[in-house]
């Protein structure tokens, strides 16, 4: 078994948008944060010799749009499913 924590650091290549079935390019718009800061927590799990099994949750920390004064954050979760040859 293994722990993963600390901070992940983040920086917006590309953002798009879809409305009414239309994309949009949204790299130049001034609300959107391009620096993204989170805090990560995850454990791994190794099954056997092959396999290994991992979760791992990110919270934003930072607000990555900038409208009024709601805070929009980035939270991602990740299965992960580890094959070793």
């Amino acid at each position: 078994m293994s722990l993963d924590f600390g901070p992940q650091f983040g920086y917006m290549i590309n953002a798009r948008g879809v409305v009414g079935g239309n994309t949009h390019n949204l790299n130049d718009w001034d609300a959107l944060n391009k620096f993204d800061f989170s805090l990560l927590l995850g454990v791994s799990f190794r099954l056997n010799d092959s396999f290994s099994l991992g979760l791992r949750s990110t919270a934003g920390v930072t607000n990555a749009v900038e409208i009024s004064d709601r805070n929009f954050t980035n939270t991602v979760s990740q299965i992960s499913l580890a094959v070793r040859f």
